[in-house]
Parts: structure tokens; C-alpha cells; sequence
């Protein structure tokens, strides 16, 4: 099993209405006030948990833009809120922040970094594993609908965010739910989708650390907590997405600096902006984030960008042409 592990994370059933376990509301539809909330659902058969910071502004009748933040293999969404700063950028810049935790891989055991991570189902695990068999597509959609009853969000500003296996998630979302968000930023991962094919092409920024010795820009084998895997080149992951946007042209490089290589793909379908971010001398950890784990094993930090700016940044300027959530 721990081979199985190995191959198919990275660090970092139902189709009924899920039964909603107590929460810190005493009502289901009770509007939620500044601060930060934690909830149990229950989805697709499990029991998931969920962090939801609502900021100060949110006491006016304005409906808010929503970030949904997806955390690595072995992470959880209290550590993406903190240590990738996505509660304080909330704060600041008024929007809601929801950051789910992923079931372990063994989901009905107890999760352990090292024996039995948390982690989503990217489209990369092997088949038939325990973990395959959870349909965290419907978690998803049953997310957003338990966190609509509970705070004013705009249905045209949902956006999705995520690193290492939840960037990878965060492309299958992208794949099977675009309908649902305006704007998708993958960091440090691979589209594990085999021929996306988004309902509509979606805005995407994607950024990776040119130091990556997890998920390394020309693929081969590397080595994580769990073992070792090979994976594709990143370029594998952009051809195709770029084929899923319509973007009929080879990227153009807009800025090459000490810092940043800035790639952007295009014209693609509906004139979505699709923008590749490669972060020079940077390794695995959230770029500008605080270190989640060794340097030994997420290669070099550098601060000189800070990931969670540049992505609001990117997502404010989009928003989604669909209609209110069903």
C-alpha cells in the first residue's frame, strides 16, 4: 500500500443531499458573521470537515467573491489559511475563504502525515485504491452549497486555488464543474486529466518554482515523504490545457526577469487569459508562504513572490457569466 501511496500523492455515494452534522449555527440558514468557522459535512458517504474565514466587511448586504483554497497531500485547509496567508489576504481584500480538508487515503482511518495523508482525488491514483472510490466531485458540490446557505457570496465570483495534489484537484474541478467558477489557479502540480474538457474555458494562472525536486519542470523521478515517483514533463500539462482553453497559438513570454519567467498562451476560446508563472530558484513550498515542511525535501523558498497576491490579483479581474447556484 505505501508503494501505491508513493506514485499517486503529492506534499504539499451519493447522489442524495448530504446530511449536514452540527455546526456552530444553530440553524442551517443562519448568516454567518466575521471570524473563523469550522463545519462537519457529511457527502458522498464520509464524514469532511471545512474552514470558512468570512471577513469584517462581510456585515454589509454585499455579496462577497468567494476563494475556495485546496491543500497538498498531508497538508489541511487551516495550514493553507495561515501559512500560505490566505486568511489575512481575506481580510484585507473582502472575501470569503473556504479551505476543505481532504480525506486521508485510507478514509476511514485516522489521518497521519506519513501513514495515511490527506489528499484528493486528482485523477492520479492508482485504480481500485480506497481512496478512488470516494467521489469527491459531489463533496464539491455539496460544499458550495452548504457554505451558500451560511454566507453572501457572489455565484459570479467563486474561484478555486490549490497546491501540489489540490492543484491537481483544483484542474479536475476546473474539468468537471467549470460551470460553477469564474477563475482556477493551479500551483505546483499537473493536470492528471487525461483530455480536459472543460464545460466552458475557464481564466487560469498557473505558477511553479523552477527548483521543484517534486514535481520538476522536465518530469523524471523524484523523491517525497513517501517514496519515489516518476512523473511528466510540466510542459505535458500546459500543452494540454491550453488545448482545453482553445488556445490556438505557442505562449509568448510577456516578462523574463531575476525573478519570473511569465508566460502567456492565447488567443484562446472567449478571449480567456491563460498565464504560466515560472518562479525562478523556487522549490515546492507556497511560493512567499512559510515552510510547511524541510527545505531538504521541498528544495529552495524564496520570497521575492508571494503566490496568494499575485492570484487574488489575477482572480479579481474575472468573473463567470453563469447564474446562481443550484
Amino acid at each position: 500500500m505505501k508503494h501505491a501511496i508513493v506514485a499517486l500523492v503529492f506534499v504539499m455515494i451519493a447522489n442524495a443531499q448530504p446530511f449536514l452534522l452540527p455546526s456552530s449555527q444553530p440553524a442551517e440558514t443562519a448568516q454567518l458573521g466575521p471570524g473563523l468557522h469550522e463545519f462537519s459535512i457529511v457527502s458522498a458517504g464520509h464524514e469532511w470537515t471545512y474552514l470558512a474565514y468570512v471577513p469584517t466587511r462581510a456585515d454589509s448586504n454585499e455579496r462577497l467573491p468567494t476563494v475556495l483554497i485546496l491543500h497538498g497531500a498531508g497538508g489541511s485547509g487551516e495550514g493553507y489559511l495561515e501559512r500560505a496567508g490566505w486568511r489575512e489576504k481575506a481580510e484585507q481584500e473582502g472575501f470569503i475563504a473556504i479551505a476543505p480538508d481532504g480525506l486521508p487515503a485510507r478514509p476511514t482511518g485516522r489521518p497521519s502525515f506519513l501513514l495515511n495523508p490527506r489528499l484528493w482525488n486528482t485523477g492520479q491514483l492508482r485504480e481500485g485504491s480506497p481512496r478512488t472510490k470516494v467521489d469527491d466531485i459531489q463533496f464539491f458540490k455539496d460544499l458550495l452549497n452548504h457554505v451558500r446557505q451560511r454566507v453572501k457570496l457572489d455565484a459570479h465570483r467563486i474561484y478555486v486555488t490549490g497546491h501540489s495534489n489540490g492543484a491537481g484537484m483544483t484542474f479536475r474541478l476546473a474539468h468537471e464543474m467549470a460551470e460553477r467558477f469564474a477563475a482556477i489557479a493551479p500551483v505546483a502540480s499537473l493536470c492528471w486529466i487525461e483530455e480536459p474538457k472543460p464545460a466552458r474555458p475557464l481564466p487560469t494562472l498557473y505558477m511553479i518554482g523552477t527548483e521543484d525536486p517534486l514535481v520538476p519542470l522536465a518530469g523524471g523521478e523524484s523523491r517525497l515523504p513517501w517514496g519515489r515517483r516518476t512523473t511528466p514533463p510540466v510542459e505535458t500539462t500546459l500543452r494540454k490545457w491550453s488545448v482545453a482553453l482553445g488556445c490556438n497559438q505557442a505562449p509568448r513570454t510577456v516578462r523574463d526577469d531575476s525573478t519570473v519567467q511569465v508566460l502567456e498562451y492565447g488567443p484562446c476560446d472567449t478571449n480567456v487569459p491563460f498565464t504560466v508563472w515560472f518562479i525562478k530558484a523556487q522549490g515546492h513550498e507556497w511560493p512567499g508562504g512559510e515552510a510547511m515542511l524541510p527545505g531538504r525535501i521541498m528544495g529552495p523558498s524564496r520570497m521575492a513572490v508571494r503566490a496568494t497576491d499575485v492570484i487574488w490579483e489575477f482572480f479579481k479581474s474575472s468573473s463567470s457569466p453563469s447564474g446562481p447556484l443550484e
